[in-house]
C-alpha cells in the first residue's frame, strides 16, 4: 500500500528532511490503470492526498515544463513530515 511505504519513507529521513515525488499524472480521474503493463497513474490531487495521508506536508511544487500536450503532466513535490 502507498500510504504505508511513504510512512516507511518518513520514518528514513533526517530532521529537516524532504522527500521529493516526480510523476506522470492524469487530469480527469482519480487514476488510470494501463491494462498493457498494469501501471497506474494517479491525479495531482489524489497524490496530494495520499502523501497527506502518509503524514506529509507539501514543502514545494511545480510541474515539468516544455513537455509536449500528448504525455501526462508531470509535478514534481517536495514532501516533508509533519510535525
Amino acid at each position: 500500500d502507498l500510504v504505508d511505504f511513504l510512512k516507511r519513507c518518513a520514518k528514513g529521513l533526517r530532521k529537516g528532511g524532504v522527500m521529493v515525488i516526480k510523476d506522470n499524472t492524469c487530469e480527469s480521474e482519480a487514476f488510470v490503470v494501463a491494462r498493457d503493463d498494469g501501471s497506474a497513474t494517479r491525479s495531482f490531487p489524489y497524490i496530494l492526498a495520499i502523501a497527506e495521508l502518509a503524514g506529509f506536508r507539501v514543502v514545494y511544487q511545480r510541474f515539468q515544463e516544455d513537455f509536449p500536450d500528448s504525455i501526462f503532466p508531470v509535478p514534481i513535490i517536495a514532501l516533508a513530515p509533519k510535525i
